[in-house]
């Protein structure tokens, strides 16, 4: 605790309904974390219904779909492949129920997660890999609610598992928050490496099975064995896919696995020469403590060699100790403390800044503290740090140097800017 003469009180002022969802679904912590393991579980268990449907998939489904009980007039041929049994799947009413259910709720628990997430830029969040496979995955069921007719109309539920790889990752964070431990960087990196060959496997799996249904028809064990014998590089040809398209899939699941792990992995050339680099300097890190998740442009930056190996983002909120104690600040060389220059409300934003500095000060003492403000009376509240800028007084000096030396601020902009304009594509 901090005591400097003032009483300070915690509240929140969630007035509209869109600031409750909020806080429940995304602020909070343990119903966040509650939350995404429900839409984690419900991913696994439509990729755990999909095997069901295929393991009790009956003989005559096998053989092209012309047993008696299916009464499907067309047969649809291009370039010498039967797709009937490609397009046309047995399901009973129970499994189709039941999978149907567990769409829907997907479906309006991504577009109410997509609502509470929108900023502005709405061609983003349709145009997301994770929200298309949503689309794919869900919106069929909630049309074949509407026209019965296309309940057997087949449905890649095997791809939600890239679904719930992508709600692990997200959730790991917040799960290590949720039971205070600290697990390092590579834990994860390794956990999702993991994740990704599995997916990566359970795609291929299913997809050659699935697939072959129009030719060989493999069974799922046969499916299993022949993507094992190829990942491995054996490759006996006891087993082997007999249609075109189930071949380009094998070519394609090769080239992304030989794309895909090395990058998750992180054995490139480029890679390891950074590495190189980094070992034999100065052993420093920087650690971003940030109670938001990390956008894709941040992810993109990251990943960067350059960055990868020197740069680790935490989600967690400099209020707490235990989030604190994992960014290791009591071992700190400094402490940067920036502000929000995007709040619209610039003295609430000075205050959260002031917040998380006596709150670092009073975990680590003894760590050097750089704090940024942005309104100029501010800055008696945080006399305790050891050095403090303040972006309106910066601003203001910089134009009235202008006037000392002409075009001073356009000097110091430039140098501390990197910037290409359009005239650079003309020389």
């Amino acid at each position: 605790r901090v005591d400097y003469g003032k009483c300070i009180e915690f509240y929140t002022n969630e007035n509209t309904l869109k600031e409750r969802l909020m806080l429940f679904f995304i602020k909070n912590q343990r119903s966040s974390l509650r939350i995404r393991f429900c839409h984690f579980s419900l991913k696994l268990l439509s990729c755990v219904l999909y095997i069901f449907r295929v393991l009790t998939d009956p003989e005559c489904a096998l053989k092209a779909l012309n047993c008696s009980q299916y009464n499907y007039t067309h047969n649809y041929t291009l370039f010498e492949i039967d797709w009937t049994p490609i397009i046309w799947v047995d399901r009973s009413f129970a499994l189709w129920a039941l999978q149907a259910f567990v769409a829907i709720v997907c479906l309006c628990e991504t577009t109410l997660l997509t609502y509470l997430s929108y900023k502005g830029n709405i061609r983003e969040q349709i145009f997301r890999v994770t929200f298309i496979l949503e689309i794919i995955n869900t919106v069929p069921f909630l049309i074949t609610v509407f026209y019965f007719p296309l309940r057997k109309m087949f449905i890649p539920l095997f791809l939600n598992c890239w679904l719930a790889k992508h709600t692990l990752e997200n959730m790991i964070n917040d799960f290590h928050r949720a039971i205070q431990r600290t697990h390092s960087a590579m834990f994860n990196q390794v956990l999702i490496m993991i994740s990704t060959l599995l997916c990566l496997i359970f795609t291929c799996i299913c997809g050659i099975q699935h697939l072959e249904r129009a030719g060989k028809q493999l069974s799922l064990f046969d499916s299993v064995y022949f993507c094992i014998v190829t990942f491995s590089t054996v490759g006996y040809g006891d087993i082997y896919p007999i249609i075109w398209p189930s071949k380009l899939l094998v070519v394609i699941m090769i080239c992304v696995v030989l794309l895909v792990l090395p990058i998750q992995a992180s054995v490139s050339t480029t890679t390891q020469t950074h590495y190189a680099v980094n070992f034999y300097g100065d052993d420093y890190y920087v650690i971003i403590l940030c109670p938001a998740e990390m956008d894709a442009p941040v992810r993109r930056v990251l990943q960067i060699p350059l960055w990868s190996q020197r740069v680790i983002y935490l989600q967690g909120s400099a209020l707490k100790d235990q989030d604190l104690f994992r960014a290791k600040l009591d071992n700190a060389e400094g402490c940067f403390i920036l502000s929000s220059r995007c709040e619209v409300d610039r003295t609430a934003a000075d205050h959260q800044t002031i917040l998380r500095a006596w709150a670092v000060k009073d975990f680590a003492p003894g760590c050097p503290i750089y704090v940024q403000i942005l309104k100029p009376e501010n800055k008696f509240h945080v006399k305790f740090a050891d050095h403090v800028v303040c972006e309106e007084e910066f601003k203001y000096a910089l134009l009235a140097l202008n006037c000392i030396c002409p075009a001073t601020s356009t000097l110091i902009t430039l140098l501390v800017h990197t910037s290409q304009g359009l005239w650079v594509q003309d020389h």
